[in-house]
């Protein structure tokens, strides 16, 4: 698969066959391809916390804030950010360098699960106190994201996903500059 495909095929998938497996392989595959997302000072400020175990699923599911289908997924990612190295190299900017790193570094994990037809979705919306407590995880620690990673079944068919056409959200040199004819139309 090409990348322009793999970029517009990928989807977020809620919805996980609990009895097919995945390899835990292929998620450390979609880990290490995490590395190479863009860093400011090369300065890699993400970590990751690979979750199996039923019972913290279950619980992971719960603080994740009515998303249940998080505890079926077979494997879970939990995506920290730690930045203390980027806060002495870069001071103020260091939250917004590390929250950009973060979302590189998620897109290049789910672009390679999705690659491997393991399904995933970015989820965002949690408990982080609850979670970081559960997971040991040291306070300066930032939770970013949780990815529930799975297989879809079979005779799941996923809905199709509205994205805005690119000339309603492009301007030219100023917010009030918009392109007369537009050149370019990308397939959907």
């Amino acid at each position: 698969m090409d990348i322009d495909e793999l970029i517009m095929s990928r989807r977020s998938e809620r919805v996980y066959d609990e009895l097919k497996k995945v390899n835990l392989d292929k998620v450390l595959d979609a880990l290490n391809l995490a590395r190479f997302a863009p860093m400011a000072g090369n300065i890699f400020t993400p970590r990751f916390i690979i979750i199996k175990e039923s019972e913290k699923k279950v619980k992971i599911a719960e603080f994740c804030l009515g998303q249940g289908f998080v505890a079926s997924a077979q494997i879970i990612v939990a995506v920290f950010s730690e930045g203390d190295l980027a806060k002495r190299n870069y001071g103020k900017f260091a939250e917004t360098y590390v929250r950009q790193q973060a979302g590189a570094t998620i897109q290049n994990i789910l672009l390679k699960l999705y690659e491997q037809n393991l399904s995933a979705c970015w989820v965002g919306a949690f408990e982080e106190d609850k979670i970081k407590k559960l997971l040991k995880v040291p306070d300066d620690w930032q939770l970013e994201a949780i990815i529930p990673i799975g297989k879809t079944p079979k005779k799941y068919k996923p809905k199709k996903v509205w994205k805005p056409d690119l000339h309603s959200v492009l301007r030219f040199e100023d917010y009030t500059q918009r392109e007369e004819k537009p050149r370019f139309q990308p397939e959907v």
